[in-house]
């Protein structure tokens, strides 16, 4: 991740939140952010039509072979996610693009038949900012404070247990208690 990164990624985190008129200890629905960025969230199965054996094997028995996607139709980004998928994943997936459409990523072209290559280092990006949008530091440091359990305060944050765990110990959380911080 290029330096100062985290910083920039905890600044657009506390700028969005005010943008949408939430504290950092609320939980983010994602699917409300998309709409204030004018990003269209589709769910895999509104494809069925068009692509029904592809999105039966992608909800069903290959189901973790896709996660989401972020993509142009013509000038309007779009956001597609396996909505098979548990609710807290499918919130941090599309938290996950959203990041990127954030950062302003360049999209990632793949000729047809050919895999699709990823930028490692935008990944890292939209995965460390997709999971910041979710699980800011204050909310990290107020579940240590009060010694929540990490189920507890993933559920009021509306993400996974390992994704609230990640984030509490990326953050120093813990560390910044013990100091009295």
């Amino acid at each position: 991740m290029r330096r100062g990164f985290k910083t920039e990624a905890r600044q657009i985190g506390e700028q969005i939140r005010e943008e949408l008129g939430l504290n950092q200890l609320q939980a983010l629905n994602p699917w409300d952010l998309a709409d204030h960025l004018d990003v269209q969230v589709l769910p895999l199965t509104h494809l069925a039509d068009e692509a029904p054996g592809c999105v039966q094997t992608l909800t069903g028995p290959e189901q973790s072979a896709f996660s989401a996607l972020v993509g142009f139709v013509d000038r309007k980004r779009i956001i597609v996610h396996n909505d098979a998928h548990a609710l807290t994943r499918q919130r941090a997936d599309i938290s996950h693009e959203i990041a990127h459409v954030l950062l302003i990523h360049d999209p990632q072209r793949a000729a047809p038949g050919e895999p699709l290559e990823y930028d490692q280092g935008q990944e890292g990006e939209a995965g460390w900012l997709g999971a910041v949008l979710l699980v800011p530091d204050s909310a990290c440091l107020q579940a240590c404070r009060n010694g929540d359990p990490v189920p507890t305060a993933a559920k009021r944050m509306g993400v996974s247990v390992a994704l609230m765990q990640w984030r509490i110990n990326k953050s120093g959380a813990r560390a910044r208690v013990a100091r009295g911080q």
